[in-house]
């Protein structure tokens, strides 16, 4: 019976204090608004072209949320355009298909890609600091 009680309490304990240690916040649908402010601050942005269905975004998206959850990257902001995204905002990035990952610092776009490794996706990240 103590033995039981120890791991439900270790279960537990790890629950709540693990997400808070290593979570990054989630890729947010693309808004000029964000985008604006983000750069106003200096930020370092990807705008990530994404669709549920599309194989280089299923790769890239938990090599991102990994990536972002250490040091040199977690304060990297990730604006989703998507399928319901207006067609001018894809012409605006000169986005043709899902995948690709633009990376900008500040005001400045500093690379664009489709990795498909984590190393390729460091490489590109990289560029943005």
């Amino acid at each position: 019976m103590m033995a039981r009680a120890s791991a439900c309490l270790a279960a537990v304990l790890l629950a709540v204090l693990l997400p808070s240690a290593a979570t990054a916040s989630a890729p947010i649908e693309f808004t000029d608004a964000a985008f604006v402010a983000a750069q106003a601050r200096g930020r370092t942005i990807i705008v990530e072209s994404y669709a549920s269905w599309c194989l280089p975004c299923r790769i890239q998206a938990p090599i991102l949320d990994r990536l972002r959850t250490q040091a040199p990257f977690r304060d990297v902001l990730v604006l989703r355009i998507g399928e319901k995204t207006p067609n001018a905002i894809w012409r605006r990035f000169r986005l043709n298909g899902f995948g690709t990952l633009v990376v900008f610092k500040g005001s400045r776009e500093m690379a664009r890609g489709t990795p498909t490794n984590e190393a390729a996706v460091t490489d590109l990240l990289r560029r943005g600091l």
